[in-house]
């Protein structure tokens, strides 16, 4: 009996010292685990830290990147900024420039006589407003003194003002074809108009002889000087005198009338004189010569004054004034 006690004992033990030492392994197995666990939790978390180490750089970079960036728009909207403002200088500078230039060369064509030759190439645009220009008249200056008591009375009832009236420099091209210098006295009204016509006359090329004052042919009276002026094929406009045979004013005493190539384009009174020889043969109006002005489309000369307000004498009957253009309308 004691034996299977002792047996059964035994057993007891046995089972209590193998659950015991089952238990030990678990509990080893399970604290082996959470260690490794807790190991593999440390790496991660180390790992999570150099990523936000490395995540943390990043941002700083980005940081100072655009810190960068906005730097250097900054710096270009300065450089922008300036360089408009330099644009804008050199421009107002160049203007300025220009200016200067224009006013220059407008003194040099002031001072450059009247039937003088130009040299080199003919002026042409850009810049030919400055070879045609409107200067006011004032007493005692250069034109004042060569116009003073011949084509421009300082005596008497005189029916035009000195301030009316404006001087013209300006180029055309000579029967030569040589591009020179010319000069009109007109009325201040119509300088724009007559400046206008003359320029595209000289684009076109037109050939006008001669182009001075008047007062470079004075005879002592207005009506000889003319015919001298004729006499030279001189175009001009101002002259105080009266209508031929008769008391009434001219419309050349206001500077509103011109006369072109005179020449070509005689004056035939009523009774149908021509009172200058070598314009005998003009009286053909047919006469193949670019000179003649013709009632016609195709002529420049009568289209450019005609559509600019002037009548043509040519369109006469009686008498018949073929270089006469007058200023009609207001």
């Amino acid at each position: 009996m004691k034996s299977i006690h002792k047996k059964i004992l035994a057993a007891l033990v046995l089972a209590i010292t193998l659950a015991f030492s089952v238990s030990y392994i678990l509990l080893l197995l399970g604290y082996l685990g959470l260690r490794q666990e807790n190991a593999d939790l440390t790496s991660r978390n180390e790992q999570l830290s150099s990523l936000q180490v490395e995540l943390d750089t990043v941002r700083a970079e980005n940081i100072q990147n655009e810190e960068a960036i906005t730097n250097l728009e900054s710096e270009k909207a300065a450089l922008e900024s300036e360089r408009e403002e330099m644009a804008a200088k050199a421009e107002a500078d160049q203007a300025a420039l220009q200016e200067a230039q224009k006013q220059l060369s407008a003194k040099q064509v002031f001072t450059l006589k009247a039937g003088s030759i130009l040299d080199g190439d003919a002026p042409a645009d850009p810049g030919l407003d400055t070879f045609f220009t409107a200067y006011p008249i004032e007493e005692g200056d250069a034109v004042y003194q060569r116009i003073a008591g011949k084509s421009f009375p300082t005596e008497g009832d005189v029916q035009i003002k000195l301030e009316d009236l404006r001087y013209l420099k300006l180029l055309h091209y000579n029967f030569a074809h040589q591009v020179q210098a010319g000069e009109l006295i007109v009325n201040a009204s119509i300088a724009d108009k007559i400046l206008t016509i003359f320029k595209e006359l000289y684009r076109n090329e037109y050939e006008i002889e001669r182009m001075v004052l008047i007062d470079e042919y004075w005879q002592g009276d207005a009506a000889g000087t003319d015919s001298v002026s004729i006499d030279h094929n001189n175009t001009s406009c101002f002259n105080y005198r009266v209508v031929e045979g008769s008391g009434e004013l001219s419309g050349h005493a206001f500077g509103l009338a011109i006369d072109i190539n005179p020449i070509q384009n005689p004056f035939i009174s009523s009774s149908g004189t021509i009172y200058h020889a070598e314009s005998e043969a003009y009286r053909n109006r047919d006469i193949d010569d670019p000179h003649v002005i013709k009632h016609a489309d195709n002529d420049l000369c009568y289209t450019l004054f005609t559509q600019n307000g002037f009548e043509w004498g040519g369109d006469k009957t009686a008498p018949i004034d073929y270089q006469h253009f007058e200023y009609v309308e207001e």
